[in-house]
């Protein structure tokens, strides 16, 4: 309303839109009550859901206990578990108390006669409130702004002590950890504390809670705060349920455990297998980590996977930690993982082709399923062909050929089993040759028509060796006679020192006319593991 004197009429107009105001605010949809009353019908499904699993942890809190051959602090726990049963029963009975108290009204048997209907629901399914919209019972009952109601005062201590109380559960019992103490206060979210922030009487928990507000909305409020109790005592069965024997690693179950020494065997050797039971510690989640990196979990078993690659002994560091419940502590259970890692690949050979070459370092590989290189011994007959020795890397020798024979060699191999026999596991059969020579050529050029262009751009006279498959072979030219023979002017004679043209061959080379004939021979070359070797024919050219 506008300041100073007014009008009977303005104040007229100014109480009508003060009732108007009152009555808007009063008009609450149907679509929110009903979105209230859904809220609640939800939250009850949850609870119904949480006392279900609440009992059965009391049924494995109490077998447990049982099982605990007289531990006092399992006897202890348990004795606080019913104790914290109690305290959370008593809430949540005082809050379903309130809910009667706000549906039947005041004359609710529990708060004496004082007038109201206690037909207050729709229907026979006791899901719809008559009054719903009715936003003055709340306000009453519970806010606190009726100093002949104190509910809501009431519910806000008993709601804090019942916090209070639970926690302190924990205070004095052996072994418990201030961390825990702090984790239980924080899990339970059952609280009802004042607001500093707002302007008094408005701070006060139960004034901003249920001041003015639907009481299907208060009914939801109401059935929330059931919920956070029932959570509540979730939460403090589950720790005090932990504190039980937590120092001890007790067994669920046990399990047969078969340890080989062998996955394959070779005939004539001899499986060992170790046959024991393994504990099964399913209440407790240990930390497995394989070379300081955790490891895949199944339950309580860790399952840690390596695809073999380079062959060679290899060692894994293991290492299970197990926390302590009580101390916070852990114990290492240290352990190593060992195994050696050998080629099994197939051996395919050319029968036809087994071939040892003089004077080259042939490489060879040897491998046996279901032995580790170090167990496997390889030699060459008869030895005056030549040797066979170890390449460096397991299962790698080098055949080195220093004689032929007409029929050729042998490699035999043998292995060493674990009781240290040793055992002819076969034999190959290998011709002995010489390396095959090398054609000396001019730019691939053997002979024949040369011109007068190509011969200036001839750099070295070239030893090739052609289809031969064994790697690494290359021919050098060391040395060679030449002639060139100009149709006009002097004869010239000389010899080239390696690969290279020699100068004066190189000049005339440049010079060089229509019917000039060169001629080089007496080629000789030389390979790394083979030696010098003297390259038959000549290289007999036409210059054109």
């Amino acid at each position: 309303m506008a300041g100073g004197k007014e009008t009977p009429r303005q104040k007229m107009i100014g109480m009508m839109y003060l009732v108007l105001t009152a009555l808007l605010a009063l008009n609450v949809s149907a679509e929110v009550l009903q979105a209230f009353n859904n809220i609640t019908i939800g939250i009850k499904t949850t609870i119904d859901a949480t006392e279900e699993k609440n009992a059965e942890l009391m049924k494995t809190f109490e077998q447990r206990v049982a099982n605990s051959e007289g531990d006092e602090t399992a006897t202890q726990c348990l004795a606080k578990v019913k104790e914290a049963k109690k305290k959370t029963q008593a809430l949540y009975d005082k809050l379903e108390e309130l809910k009667k108290l706000c549906v039947e009204g005041e004359n609710s048997q529990a708060y004496g006669e004082v007038g109201g209907d206690p037909e207050s629901y729709l229907g026979s399914g006791g899901e719809i409130l008559i009054e719903q919209k009715n936003t003055d019972i709340s306000s009453r009952l519970l806010s606190g702004d009726n100093p002949k109601f104190t509910h809501g005062q009431d519910l806000k201590a008993q709601i804090n002590q019942t916090k209070a109380e639970l926690v302190a559960l924990f205070k004095d019992i052996k072994g418990v950890r201030p961390e825990t103490i702090e984790q239980v206060e924080n899990a339970i979210t059952l609280v009802a504390n004042d607001d500093e922030t707002r302007k008094k009487p408005k701070d006060k928990w139960e004034y901003y809670t249920f001041n003015n507000i639907p009481v299907g909305a208060t009914i939801a409020v109401l059935t929330k705060l059931q919920n956070d109790v029932m959570n509540a005592e979730t939460e403090v069965i589950n720790q005090l349920f932990n504190q039980i024997s937590a120092a001890k690693i007790e067994i669920e179950d046990f399990e047969t455990v078969v340890k080989q020494n062998k996955a394959i065997l070779a005939r004539g050797e001899e499986l060992e297998a170790k046959i024991f039971l393994s504990a099964i510690v399913g209440s407790i989640t240990p930390e497995i980590t394989v070379n300081n990196q955790p490891v895949e979990m199944e339950g309580a078993t860790g399952i840690w996977k390596r695809k073999a690659g380079e062959q060679g002994k290899f060692e894994e560091k293991v290492s299970v930690k197990v926390k302590n419940a009580k101390t916070g502590e852990s114990k290492e259970y240290p352990a190593t993982i060992n195994y050696e890692v050998f080629s099994a690949d197939a051996t395919i050979s050319a029968t036809k082709m087994n071939v040892l070459y003089l004077g080259l370092d042939n490489p060879i590989q040897i491998s046996v399923p279901g032995y580790e290189p170090k167990a496997i011994s390889a030699s060459l007959t008869p030895s005056s062909v030549g040797s066979l020795v170890p390449a460096g890397k397991p299962g790698e020798y080098i055949a080195k050929i220093k004689s032929r024979e007409k029929d050729g060699c042998k490699i035999v191999v043998n292995v060493k089993n674990q009781k240290g026999e040793v055992l002819p596991k076969g034999s190959q059969v290998f011709r002995t040759m010489k390396v095959p020579s090398p054609y000396a050529n001019l730019n691939n050029k053997t002979g024949g028509s040369i011109s007068a262009a190509e011969l200036k751009v001839v750099r070295t006279v070239n030893a090739t060796l052609d289809n031969f498959v064994f790697e690494g072979i290359r021919y050098t030219v060391t040395g060679y006679d030449f002639i060139y023979s100009p149709k006009r002017g002097t004869l010239l004679r000389g010899k080239g020192q390696g690969a290279a043209i020699a100068d004066q061959l190189k000049g005339a080379f440049a010079n060089a006319k229509r019917g000039d004939q060169i001629i080089i021979n007496g080629i000789q070359a030389s390979a790394p593991g083979v030696g010098k070797v003297d390259l038959p024919g000549a290289l007999i050219f036409d210059v054109q």
